[in-house]
C-alpha cells in the first residue's frame, strides 16, 4: 500500500510540473519569446539584402520596396519620396508625411556666394487618387544674408488610375506659388513611373511653369530619375537629370536661358518611416555665357 501511494505522488507532482517545464505542450519560456518577438522586429524593419526570394522570420515576410501597399496596389517604394527632381504617382490613402528640405545652390567660379532654400513640406494623401501638398519656402542669399520667408506653394495631384493599370502610371501635378517680391507662378506636370524590375525603378516628370506678372517667364522642364536597391527597404541609389529652358514675353521659344544638371542620387531610411535622400547635382546654365552650376538636395522626411 505505501509502495502504491509513492508511486500515486509521484506520478500528481509530474503532471503538476509539466505545464512549468514544457512536458507534452510546444511552449517558450518567456525570455525567448520576448527575444524572438524583437527579432521578428528587427528583422521586418531591416528588410534583407538583394535577392530573389522573400524570407519569413517567425511568421513575418520581410518589407521589400516592391510590395503593394495602400488601397491603390502602389509599391511601397512609391509611398516615399525617391527622386528630389522627379515625382512619382501619389502617397497612399490616408497617408500624412512632413519633409525638411535644404537646397544650396551657385556657380562654380567661386567668386558668387551660394544661395540657399528651406523648404518644410506637409503631404497628405486624400484618398479617390488624390494628394495634397503645402510647402513654406524660406530664402537666403549668400552666407551673411538673413533668412527670410519667400514664398508658399499649395499642391494638388492626382493619379489617373491605381497603379499598374496604365502604363507608366500616370498622374496630373498642379502647383500654385505665391512669391512674396515677384510675381506669382502657377505649375502643371506630368507624372510618370514604374518598375524595370524587382531592384530598379524610374521616374520621368513633363514641367510647364508660368509667371504671372513681370516678364510672364515660361518655364519647360524634362526631369528623370533611375533607382536601384541596394538593401530592401534601407538603402537605394540612382542618378537624376533635369533639363529646363526658359523664354520671356515677346520672344516666345527664343530660349533666354538653359539649364543642364545631373548627379547621383542616395535614399537611406535608417528607421521605420524616416529616409533621407541626397542628391548633388552639376552642369552648366546657358544664358549671355555658359558657366558651370550646381545644386545639392538634402530631404529628410517622417510619416505621421
Amino acid at each position: 500500500m505505501g509502495s502504491t501511494m509513492r508511486r500515486f505522488s509521484i506520478a500528481a507532482c509530474l503532471m503538476a510540473l509539466a505545464p512549468a517545464v514544457g512536458l507534452g505542450a510546444e511552449t517558450i519560456p518567456a525570455p525567448a519569446s520576448k527575444a524572438a518577438s524583437k527579432s521578428s522586429e528587427a528583422a521586418e524593419a531591416a528588410g534583407g539584402e538583394e535577392s530573389g526570394f522573400r524570407t519569413t522570420v517567425i511568421g513575418q515576410k520581410e518589407i521589400r520596396e516592391t510590395d503593394p501597399v495602400g488601397s491603390y496596389g502602389q509599391p511601397v517604394w512609391t509611398a516615399k519620396r525617391r527622386f528630389p527632381t522627379t515625382r512619382v504617382y501619389v502617397i497612399p490613402d490616408g497617408a500624412v508625411t512632413i519633409e525638411y528640405w535644404l537646397t544650396t545652390s551657385g556657380a562654380m567660379d567661386g567668386d558668387s556666394q551660394p544661395s540657399y532654400e528651406s523648404q518644410f513640406e506637409f503631404e497628405l494623401g486624400l484618398g479617390k487618387r488624390l494628394q495634397f501638398d503645402l510647402y513654406f519656402v524660406f530664402g537666403q542669399d549668400g552666407y551673411a544674408a538673413p533668412l527670410a520667408l519667400t514664398k508658399e506653394k499649395i499642391e494638388l495631384r492626382y493619379a489617373l488610375a491605381d497603379w499598374g493599370s496604365l502604363w507608366g502610371n500616370p498622374a496630373i501635378y498642379l502647383e500654385w506659388i505665391r512669391r512674396h517680391e515677384k510675381p506669382q507662378k502657377g505649375e502643371v506636370k506630368l507624372l510618370l513611373g514604374d518598375e524595370i524590375t524587382p531592384v530598379w525603378f524610374w521616374g520621368f516628370n513633363i514641367v510647364f511653369e508660368r509667371e504671372f506678372g513681370g516678364e510672364s517667364a515660361n518655364e519647360y522642364a524634362l526631369s528623370a530619375g533611375l533607382s536601384r536597391v541596394v538593401v530592401q527597404n534601407r538603402v537605394n541609389i540612382g542618378v537624376e537629370v533635369k533639363v529646363v529652358a526658359e523664354d520671356v514675353s515677346g520672344a516666345r521659344f527664343d530660349f533666354v536661358e538653359k539649364r543642364f544638371l545631373a548627379g547621383p542620387s542616395l535614399q537611406v531610411k535608417p528607421v521605420r518611416g524616416v529616409f533621407v535622400n541626397l542628391v548633388p547635382m552639376a552642369g552648366v546654365v546657358m544664358a549671355d555665357e555658359t558657366e558651370g552650376i550646381y545644386t545639392v538636395y538634402l530631404i529628410i522626411g517622417k510619416d505621421l
